[in-house]
């Protein structure tokens, strides 16, 4: 038994350290550029050993975008405070979001670019589906933030859930993604502020799901200032 289980923590190490040398590979030089010869070769196994744990280089990539989901979830679960309102729970994860792309840009990179990397490939189905369970959990989350402020007045009530959801996620991944690319020339040329820009950003999007009076007291407060 003890044979067995030194075997599967083994195993389980030696999994652990070929995702993280993986993420660095492709985080440094792109999906399309790192062969498995690199990997295995980095890691120092052979490719045959390599296959053993991944069976194609998908697989290890979605391995490497599942871990940065894991990581993101947790995070993002620490924003959430029970005793705010749901509209306000909903502005903590997104401000939150917002931090994790600035402290792990190519953490976001792997979320971001996941399915537009692996297209339409049939290979790494088992680690696909447990992607795909990270985004509906952290969907059905997002969901039930805006559900509570829909229902506690802090945020409209006639908002679709399932539109506004999709919109929200749409709108500030593409964002930060766009961000990425050329956030900072961009702010560099209009002498703005890298931080408050796009935290007004943020707080522009998230304006749009207040209802009417509390939008409404906000610009009369910002124009008294």
């Amino acid at each position: 038994m003890d044979d067995i289980s030194l075997r599967a923590r083994k195993r389980q190490n030696r999994n652990a350290e070929i995702i993280s040398i993986a993420e660095r590979l492709f985080s440094e030089a792109g999906y399309d550029a790192i062969s498995m010869d690199q990997v295995a070769g980095a890691c120092g196994i052979t490719k045959r050993t390599l296959y053993q744990y991944f069976p194609a280089k998908e697989d290890l990539y979605l391995a490497v975008t599942l871990k940065s989901f894991r990581e993101m979830y947790r995070y993002l679960e620490s924003a959430v405070d029970e005793s705010q309102s749901g509209g306000e729970r909903l502005r903590q994860v997104c401000l939150t979001w917002y931090s994790y792309f600035r402290e792990f840009p190519a953490n976001f990179r792997f979320i971001s670019d996941w399915s537009h990397v692996i297209g339409k490939s049939r290979n790494g189905e088992a680690s696909l589906a447990q992607v795909h369970d990270y985004n509906r959990k952290m969907f059905n989350n997002l969901g039930g933030l805006i559900r509570l402020g829909m229902a506690d007045g802090s945020l409209r009530p006639d908002l679709s859930v399932e539109s506004t959801v999709g919109s929200l996620v749409f709108l500030i991944t593409g964002f930060f993604a766009q961000y990425a690319i050329s956030g900072e020339s961009y702010t560099r040329f209009l002498k703005l502020d890298p931080e408050r820009f796009c935290l007004e950003a943020l707080e522009m999007i998230l304006a749009s799901l207040k209802p009417a009076q509390e939008s409404g007291q906000k610009k009369n407060n910002r124009k008294r200032s």
